[in-house]
């Protein structure tokens, strides 16, 4: 306040100034007339003018052009923080990457599967050889066609087929995607989470700064209201023309300071719509200020249990588990049962243009440089990395929880506080124009109680905002915030 009186008191003597130098005919005459309650000096020179003269204009500065602030569309939605919440799940670019890093993770069961599904794979083919190679086992008791066993222009035709049927590492590499996809999925609703808080953040400073307008607009009106009371008391003679400037100047940085306040709206307005993927004009409706939500209720527990990264640091540690047991039984040999079918356009030693076989085989890799020892200590590691990391995720949500508890208590006592003290700048600022018409408090008083006012107006703005997000904030932490999406029929 100290430093807003001595800011009002250099400009005072700015203008001061600027008016003595318009007034030159008269300034020399008025700066030897006693302040109220001073001794008058001796004067040797009669005044410049007459006493009955009339007093010149005043100049003043062209007035600042009004602050036009668009309405609203009738066409206008009115969206509530779950209204939002419900068109970004839909339309969210960051939800839309996050389901697609989702749907890339399921990918890892259809590749586990691979290794457990019969492999059949089917061949054609066409040669033409230099000649045709036949022979001819004929003999002097029987004659036999000859037998072709190379034609010039060849075809032949292959199906095999492998079925898997002993292969212990496969079961557990299926077992570690499935895990994997289920991390995944609490990845998922970690970022999604993670999306949801971002679009109630730009929810509610949308609202914020509706409400700063609106105090703006409240500012504007005060300004002009005192400059108004200041040009009567000029008519009526009671006042400094002075007084005039120093109004003229306030309600103008009000209106600047209007200007600024309907541009920071519009901003946050298009930021919240491409948040949230918003199509068309909407106005939001940020409701009355929220209550104490974990009334009775542990929300540190709640935590535990709702947030998902609790849930996906516990399914990657059991996915390595499974990996490493998967590597380790590489160990072991696999057993997978083959057949084949041929068929050709020549007749061969068998006299049938087609063969087939079948039969069961057994393989097992017996040392290929320790890369399986390698890659079952790494997931063993990785297995450790987690769990020390989901130890220390435990402390650290305990500690989110708490701060934004510690956080919405203290926003909500500086609403109340906001509130009284507007409240109380707005009593003062009456008593002062009470003051001022009576002669009783100078205009710097009166321009002091008005800022006050508003600054006061601004400041239970910002802290109705910040309660808001303090608030999404603690919800967000104990995992009730965003809730589940509704499944869609």
């Amino acid at each position: 306040m100290k430093r807003r009186t001595l800011t009002w008191k250099v400009q005072a003597v700015a203008v001061a100034a600027l008016t003595m130098t318009l007034l030159a005919p008269t300034a020399g005459a008025r700066a030897q007339q006693p302040s109220p309650g001073s001794a008058a000096p001796a004067r040797s020179v009669p005044p410049a003018t007459p006493s009955n003269a009339p007093a010149p204009p005043v100049a003043t500065a062209t007035p600042v052009a009004p602050v036009e602030i668009a309405p609203a569309p009738a066409d206008a939605r009115r969206l509530t923080l779950g209204d939002v919440v419900q068109i970004a799940e839909r339309g969210s670019f960051d939800v839309r990457a996050a389901r697609a890093r989702l749907d890339q993770a399921a990918v890892s069961v259809a590749q586990a599967w691979a290794n457990l599904l019969p492999n059949l794979a089917a061949q054609g083919k066409y040669t033409h050889n230099y000649k045709e190679v036949s022979v001819n086992f004929s003999s002097p008791t029987a004659t036999l066609p000859p037998v072709v066993i190379q034609k010039q222009e060849q075809l032949d035709a292959s199906l095999n087929a492998t079925v898997p049927l002993l292969v212990p590492w496969a079961w557990f590499q299926l077992g570690s995607a499935r895990q994997s996809v289920s991390a995944a999925q609490s990845t998922f609703e970690a970022a999604r989470a993670t999306a949801m808080l971002a679009v109630a953040q730009a929810f509610y400073l949308a609202a914020g700064s509706d409400e700063l307008l609106v105090a703006r607009q409240h500012a504007v009106e005060v300004a002009r209201k005192t400059l108004d009371n200041a040009a009567a008391r000029v008519d009526a003679g009671t006042a400094n023309r002075v007084d005039v400037l120093r109004a003229q100047v306030a309600h103008e940085q009000a209106l600047q300071a209007l200007a600024d306040a309907d541009a920071s709206r519009r901003q946050a307005y298009r930021g919240l719509a491409t948040a949230a993927a918003i199509e068309g004009a909407f106005v939001v409706d940020a409701g009355a200020l929220p209550a104490d939500r974990f009334a009775g209720e542990d929300p540190g527990r709640l935590a535990l249990k709702l947030r998902p990264e609790f849930a996906q640091a516990e399914r990657t540690i059991e996915a390595n588990r499974l990996a490493a047991r998967s590597n380790l039984w590489r160990w072991a040999p696999t057993v997978s049962a083959f057949g084949n079918l041929r068929a050709f356009n020549y007749a061969g030693f068998s006299g049938d243009s087609y063969a087939w076989a079948a039969g069961v085989q057994l393989d097992w890799l017996l040392y290929e440089g320790g890369l399986r020892d390698a890659q079952r200590k790494l997931a063993l590691a990785q297995n450790a990395e987690q769990a020390a990391l989901l130890d220390k995720l435990r402390l650290t949500v305990r500690d989110d929880v708490e701060n934004a508890r510690a956080q919405v208590d203290v926003k909500r006592r500086g609403v109340d506080t906001a509130a009284r003290a507007v409240e109380l700048s707005r009593q003062s600022l009456e008593l002062s124009r009470v003051q001022y018409q009576s002669g009783t408090a100078t205009q710097l008083d009166l321009l002091t109680a008005q800022d006050q006012l508003i600054s006061n107006e601004v400041q239970l703005a910002r802290a109705r905002f910040d309660l808001s997000l303090a608030d999404v904030q603690l919800q967000r932490a104990a995992g009730t915030f965003p809730a589940p999406p509704v499944a869609s029929n």
